[in-house]
């Protein structure tokens, strides 16, 4: 019920598996885990993770404020009162921590807010690009007949050139080695040589990609990917359970990979290595 939960990792799967789907409802995805809970206590799992993909596929479709989005935020806070009801009828709330969490906020987007780099860009400069990744970045990798240094250098000063023509630019380039530590995305072959990072919001295109006079609207309405720093970038997290006892509160915010040492903790878990660095925000 988890995209990826089927793959084998250091020879090991999970106990129990549901193969990833997008059709399966949260209200099904409920009744599998009560299923799990009403297991004998030996072969009951003591971690259980379900994915709702359907606020995210509405949020790109229609934006993330848009009525059909509102409709599966409620639809999922049901289902999520389905499952506390659950457990509180098996008598498990006082047993059970329950984490409701996600991994990205969304920006809205519309034609208003996108950047035609083909209006500066040369065919030439163009056509040193093999394929763009990590969208709404541009996550550019040239071409790997031609000399990269070469080819990064000649599109960085191209997408300068289209920032300077620009009253308000609303990106900035970067070359992979300059790219913000913070980002934690620069020392690694698997990240493209360039990347151009638009503002919350905007969007790269060329105008083979989007007419904007064919009269349609621009798709998708909601994106994510950008600045995580952004308020429109943070994520969600609600908690209750026998490890968290300060109920009521509010926490300070933190990173997202925070929770792994957090969830490690409670499952009395020796984490692997990582780059946690959470200091108290979570306290158990």
């Amino acid at each position: 019920m988890w995209p990826g939960c089927s793959t084998e990792f250091n020879k090991m799967r999970p106990s129990y598996t549901v193969p990833y789907s997008d059709y399966v409802t949260f209200d099904e995805k409920v009744n599998q885990v009560f299923d799990w809970f009403d297991l004998p206590l030996e072969d009951r799992p003591q971690f259980i993770g379900l994915y709702v993909p359907q606020i995210d596929q509405a949020g790109h479709a229609y934006g993330p404020y848009a009525n059909e989005t509102i409709t599966q935020l409620r639809l999922a806070d049901k289902s999520i009162g389905r499952l506390l009801e659950g457990l509180e009828e098996r008598n498990l709330t006082d047993i059970v921590n329950v984490m409701i969490v996600s991994d990205h906020g969304m920006s809205e987007s519309d034609k208003s807010r996108l950047i035609y780099y083909d209006d500066v860009l040369t065919p030439e400069e163009l056509d040193l690009i093999w394929r763009i990744e990590a969208e709404p970045t541009l996550g550019i990798r040239i071409r790997p007949e031609l000399d990269e240094a070469t080819s990064v250098e000649i599109l960085y000063q191209a997408f300068k050139r289209l920032y300077n023509s620009l009253e308000t630019p609303h990106f900035e380039v970067y070359k992979r080695e300059d790219f913000p530590s913070r980002f934690h995305f620069r020392d690694n072959i698997r990240i493209p040589p360039l990347l151009v990072l638009p503002d919350p919001g905007w969007n790269f295109v060329t105008h083979k990609q989007f007419d904007p006079h064919q009269g349609v609207s621009y798709q998708p309405r909601g994106v994510h990917g950008y600045d995580n720093l952004s308020p429109e970038s943070r994520a969600i997290f609600v908690a209750r359970g026998p490890s968290l006892p300060n109920g009521g509160q509010t926490v300070s915010p933190f990173w997202n990979v925070e929770l792994y040492n957090v969830m490690a903790r409670i499952l009395n878990l020796k984490p692997t290595s990582n780059n946690n660095t959470l200091n108290g925000v979570l306290e158990l």
